[in-house]
């Protein structure tokens, strides 16, 4: 679907031109970014420190003219969440049935799976001729990021004596709007492949938007004892939103690209 309508542009405006490397405007790429997270939480609560972010990306590109790409991607990428729970329910994964340690507030670290589909403008400089030599990119793309597992938590009203796992619905994805950033280059070696190294630059709307909700008060939360869909569903959505944010705010990228036609 991406290639079909990178044909529909490209034959739409240019089908008279010769751009390309050597008549070829388009290609398909694959790249691996990977960005440093000096400390972060694991699975199972434990910190940890100095290790990388890694985002998967598949990309779809069509040369417009002799300065300027158009790609259509799809990135995936898997991160671990730490939802802090506002009341005294205790994260089942953090906890063991008669072995219940402290209670109270606690946080509980969940994976997650992130798909995003987006595209971007790349504008090469005038040493070379697009898709070869230095460039700028400019994109947006839309993240949906899915909890690998329902959330299990301990009741807290009796959490000692009578203890009760609850299960709460996660399954809606959670979508985060993300302006991009790019500067690159990309070499051709054997007339057929294309060696692409940079840099990314990515702000998540979505977590600018909690944030200030949350400095509105609109967020709070008034629950007690008894956690709920609605502070789980508050909560992780945050999580999300932070972990997105600074997944993709700075990463090194590094990528294999193959000349088609």
């Amino acid at each position: 679907m991406a290639f079909s309508l990178c044909i529909a542009l490209g034959f739409s405006g240019f089908s008279q031109s010769m751009y390309g490397y050597m008549g070829k405007r388009f290609y398909a790429r694959g790249s691996l970014s990977a960005g440093p997270a000096l400390v972060h939480r694991g699975t199972n609560g434990e910190w940890g420190r100095l290790r990388l972010n890694l985002i998967g990306t598949f990309s779809a590109n069509i040369v417009l003219n002799k300065k300027q790409v158009l790609a259509l991607n799809h990135k995936r990428h898997v991160g671990v969440a730490s939802v802090h729970s506002e009341g005294e329910g205790l994260i089942y994964r953090r906890s063991k049935l008669g072995d219940f340690g402290s209670y109270g507030y606690d946080i509980g670290d969940f994976r997650f799976t992130s798909n995003e589909f987006g595209f971007n403008y790349q504008f090469f400089a005038q040493d070379l001729d697009a898709p070869l030599g230095t460039y700028f990119s400019l994109g947006f793309g839309m993240v949906y990021s899915k909890y690998d597992n329902p959330f299990q938590v301990l009741s807290s009203i009796d959490p000692f004596y009578n203890p009760t796992l609850l299960t709460f619905d996660n399954s809606i994805a959670i979508k985060s709007p993300i302006l991009r950033f790019g500067l690159g280059h990309q070499s051709v070696f054997w007339n057929r492949f294309l060696f692409e190294y940079g840099v990314d630059l990515g702000l998540n709307l979505g977590y600018i938007g909690t944030q200030l909700s949350q400095l509105a008060g609109i967020s709070s939360s008034d629950y007690e004892y008894q956690m709920t869909q609605e502070e789980l569903n508050t909560n992780s959505k945050k999580a999300v939103q932070n972990r997105v944010f600074m997944m993709n705010l700075f990463n090194f990228k590094m990528g294999i690209g193959i000349l088609l036609f």
